[in-house]
Order: structure tokens, then C-alpha cells, then sequence
């Protein structure tokens, strides 16, 4: 599949290295933390939901994280960052950053929004902290009042790893055109919900892909699986976009693309 090259939907959207410091932190899940970081107001920085951000580190190094808010979240980015046993900078952040560190960010990054041009419903694919540029999507269409089909699948391992079940089951009694399936791949005993690979529950679901949007975002062993066996089922190229990224430590500064894909 082709990664095709497209312009922002907004013009006023540019690349731009910005300080900022976080302004709280709330672990959402025991790996998993919600850094809200507050933007100077003397540098407006516009961007689409779900695009991503680099964190800009000592000695020329980065790391990307999706941004998990909509853009109407005036001043402030929100990251969902997992811990990685071989991350130094998560490593710091669970053990030793706090509120008010100054950090530098670069961005938006990345081609992974929402196709409002679009009539067509949407499935959207999410595995593990993957659902953070899904979110932003999500409240940026419930929000304005988006009516057209959504359907969102979440994936996890453990159930704790679905860190923000319950917000999801509210916006699905708010929004009846949003539905919601939770998948986990090792289940305790009691859980009622689908079991396996998020993205087997959703080919189960719809056994002909041709009408839909697929927005995806995940690791890339999912992010594969989903380019690979839902094009095999119908669905155009066209018609699926996603965002890949691993849990590799912190390497040196790569060059910048606009491509969607993180690695």
C-alpha cells in the first residue's frame, strides 16, 4: 500500500518546535500515563486529531506520541505514554519527572486524520495506547455532532490496559451512531467481552469491508495484519489509513517525514 502525500485538512497547520511543561500527570493505567502539557499562548500550535508529536531530547534524540485530545482543547496536548522497560525517557517520566518539567516538542506529524469528506461509515482499530489518536478523532466528531457510522475496536491484553472503558460505554449511550467493541487477547476468566486479536473481531463483524473507512493505529505487527487481511476482504487501498509505531528505546533524530508511520 502506497503512503500518498496530502496536505493538512486546515492551511494554517505547520511544522514548529514549541517549549512547553507539563502541566499534571494521571496514571491511567499501571503501565500507561496521561501527560497534559501546556502550550505558551504566544505560539498558537494548530493541529488535526490524530496526528503526532516529538518530544525533543538531549543529544539530538525524539520520541513520538499521538496526541489524545481534539484541537478545541485550547493550550493544552494530552499523551497517553506507556512505560517501556528499555525507554530511558519513559523510564524518567514514571520515576522522576513531575508537574511544571519544561520539555520541547516538534510537530504535528503524521497523515493519520479523520477523512471528514468522506460518506462512508468508519471502523476504527485500535491496539494498546494506540487508541489515543482514535480518541482524538472521536471527541472531535462527537463533539461537533457527527452522525455518520462509527465504530470503534480496542485491544488489549489485560483488561486494565482498556484504561478508559468506562469513558467509551458513556459516549456510546450519548452518540447513538458510535459502537463500541473491547477485545482482549489473554482475558481473565469472568470477562464477558470478545477474546483474540482486535482486528479478528472486527473481520468477524463485517466479512465485507468495501463500503467502510478504516482508520487503524497500533503496534505494527496489528497495524500489518489490518493493511494486509482487510484489503484481502474487499477493502480498497484508498480506504485505509493508519499510524504504526513500536515500543523501541529512544534513537537518534531521524529525518522528519509526513508519512503516518512511526519506526
Amino acid at each position: 500500500i502506497d503512503v500518498r502525500e496530502v496536505n493538512p485538512p486546515a492551511p494554517e497547520i505547520h511544522l514548529k518546535s514549541v517549549p512547553c511543561r507539563i502541566e499534571r500527570m494521571q496514571l491511567a493505567a499501571p503501565d500507561v500515563m496521561a501527560v497534559f502539557l501546556r502550550l505558551p499562548a504566544s505560539e498558537p500550535f494548530h493541529f488535526v486529531a490524530g496526528q503526532y508529536v516529538d518530544i525533543m531530547l538531549p543529544q539530538n534524540r525524539r520520541r513520538s506520541f499521538s496526541i489524545a485530545n481534539p484541537p478545541h482543547d485550547a493550550g493544552l496536548i494530552e499523551l497517553h505514554i506507556r512505560r517501556v522497560a528499555s525507554g530511558e525517557f519513559t523510564q524518567q517520566l514514571f520515576s522522576g519527572m513531575s508537574e511544571k518539567t519544561l520539555l520541547r516538542i516538534e510537530g504535528p506529524l503524521g497523515q493519520f486524520w479523520f477523512r471528514e469528506e468522506s460518506p462512508r461509515p468508519a471502523l476504527m482499530i485500535g491496539g494498546g495506547t494506540g487508541y489515543a489518536p482514535l480518541r482524538a478523532m472521536l471527541r472531535h466528531l462527537l463533539e461537533r455532532g457527527e452522525r455518520r457510522p462509527l465504530h470503534l475496536y480496542w485491544g488489549a491484553q489485560a483488561q486494565s490496559d482498556l484504561y478508559e472503558d468506562a469513558q467509551v460505554r458513556r459516549w456510546r449511550q450519548q452518540h447513538a451512531n458510535l459502537s463500541y467493541t473491547p477485545v482482549l487477547s489473554d482475558p481473565p476468566a469472568d470477562w464477558a467481552g470478545r477474546r483474540g486479536w482486535v482486528h479478528a473481531a472486527a473481520l468477524e463483524d463485517h466479512p465485507d469491508l468495501s463500503a467502510f473507512d478504516v482508520y487503524a493505529s497500533g503496534p505494527p505487527a496489528m497495524v500489518e495484519a489490518v493493511r494486509h487481511e482487510f484489503v484481502e476482504r474487499g477493502l480498497p487501498a484508498a480506504q485505509l489509513f493508519f499510524d504504526s509505531f513500536d515500543y523501541a528505546p529512544d534513537t537518534l533524530a531521524r529525518l522528519q517525514t509526513l508519512q503516518g508511520n512511526r519506526s
